[in-house]
């Protein structure tokens, strides 16, 4: 039943898009009427923007409220389309693909809100995107966006063939460290400024003969490692599918037999809920099972105050293949190819606001969840002194456990490190580890699982994913 209402819908939203295009005549976005006067007090005055969004996922309707009383005369709606995870934050899947083909039946009949929370469109598909606007004709537009306040590699990461449809407000991206308690493997790891996954099997392989008994990383099975180096088979920019190689098939296999027990990951994700992976005794866990450990972007304020007796040294941010820090998308809106010039700027205005730092007091009390990236630069360093710094004093001179132990360094070069660290992460290149349409990620889920529970092999798994992929990319 899910196909035929997924195969209804494709085939409904391809004959609105030919009727779209068709009546559209193919414009291009950069021919866009972007004229407004700006030098009236409130350019947007009598306008209104609907926002489409989901319970709990970010309180747009503070900032919403703030705006409106700061540009009287201009209407904010927020359309609540209802609750999408639980209070783990744990996806809803029945609630997800209900509330994404409600608003995919508005996008297709006109209806939809102006702007809409990137969770509730799977935009990644360029069938979608259709009816989506482009974001990079808007910010040239408009006189207050200024590319230098903003990670625009991290911009470039969500754009495909040049086009943005998703605006990014928030990332996350992991950290590596090594075991210490592994001879040499400290050192060898310091030999890198960052790390792909490609080089922490290179080291596997060299330090594994004596530690057979061990695993790769605490992150470690077959879907998280095809995901970490997804580009190096996929590039949807240039529609390459290479998944039917040798390289690929040796890949999986690997993945497959280097993947721990289900017992030793039951035991790793009851630490991780419970201690957030920091307490000494869970690190002696991950030292007797691991040589890596993956440490969440949350550890950001937390990584240059090593402990002495922290066994997992030197965090390394994760990149791919090509130096590109690994990194997905916390938080992000898309724009109703149905708005007017005036709405589009006016969204790009709200979300202009909406990272603004300015208003220190209603940034702390709707902030982003704890452990995001903000993508506006200013907001990052705010991020900075208003939330890292604080938990660097902890560290030294609050009522934390970690006090009890001698630090590695002092307050003062922890607080250089850190802000050497965020320079360095907003320079890097990025790339969108979730770039991929939800139909292939779908695809990739099904073929993958069934070659990890050994239903088909590995050259079956690459041959599959090949065909498979290749006619979705055809269809899109």
């Amino acid at each position: 039943m899910k196909n035929l209402i997924r195969i209804i819908f494709c085939l409904s939203l391809a004959a609105v898009i030919a009727f779209c295009l068709a009546a559209c005549g193919g414009d291009d976005a950069s021919e866009t009427d972007f004229t407004i006067d700006w030098s009236t007090e409130n350019p947007f005055y009598g306008e209104t923007l609907t926002i489409g969004t989901t319970q709990g996922f970010f309180n747009e309707e503070a900032f919403a409220r703030t705006y409106m009383r700061a540009n009287p005369g201009t209407t904010i709606e927020i359309i609540n389309y209802g609750q999408i995870s639980d209070h783990r934050g744990m996806p809803i899947a029945a609630n997800i693909e209900a509330i994404t083909a409600r608003v995919g039946m508005q996008m297709m009949t006109g209806t939809a809100p102006t702007l809409l929370t990137g969770v509730l469109v799977d935009y990644r598909n360029l069938n979608t995107a259709l009816l989506l606007t482009d974001w990079a004709p808007i910010m040239e537009a408009h006189p207050g966006f200024y590319e230098d306040e903003w990670d625009m590699n991290f911009f470039e990461a969500m754009s495909v063939n040049g086009q943005m449809f998703a605006f990014p407000a928030t990332y996350s991206f992991n950290y590596i460290v090594a075991n210490s308690q592994v001879p040499g493997l400290v050192e060898a790891f310091s030999q890198y400024d960052s790390i792909s996954l490609w080089d922490m099997v290179e080291l596997y392989e060299q330090f594994a003969p004596q530690y057979r008994s061990m695993y790769l990383f605490s992150e470690m099975d077959i879907f998280y490692v095809v995901w970490s180096v997804l580009h190096d088979f996929l590039d949807l920019q240039s529609d390459v599918v290479d998944f039917d190689n040798q390289a690929f098939i040796d890949l999986i296999t690997w993945a497959r037999d280097n993947t721990p027990p289900r017992e030793i990951r039951r035991h790793l994700q009851v630490l991780h809920t419970e201690d957030r992976g920091n307490t000494h005794g869970a690190e002696l866990f991950f030292s007797q099972h691991y040589l890596f450990r993956t440490i969440p972007v949350y550890f950001f304020e937390y990584f240059p105050v090593l402990e002495s007796d922290t066994i997992f040294l030197n965090p390394l941010p994760v990149v791919n293949a090509n130096g590109d820090l690994v990194a997905w998308v916390n938080r992000e809106y898309v724009l109703n190819a149905g708005a007017t010039p005036i709405q589009q700027l006016l969204a790009l205005d709200f979300m202009m606001f909406m990272n603004n730092p300015d208003d220190v007091t209603m940034w702390l009390a709707h902030r982003d969840y704890y452990g995001n990236i903000p993508t506006n630069n200013p907001k990052l360093q705010f991020t900075a002194e208003t939330t890292f710094l604080n938990m660097i004093n902890q560290y030294f001179t609050g009522p934390s456990a970690h006090t009890q132990h001698q630090m590695a360094v002092s307050r003062e070069e922890a607080v250089v490190m850190l802000y050497e660290e965020m320079a360095r992460i907003r320079e890097m290149p990025k790339a969108d580890s979730r770039f991929a349409p939800q139909m292939i990620r779908d695809t990739l889920s099904e073929i993958l699982g069934q070659f990890q529970d050994g239903l088909i092999t590995a050259e079956q798994a690459a041959q599959d994913l090949q065909n498979r992929l290749t006619l979705i990319l055809m269809e899109m």
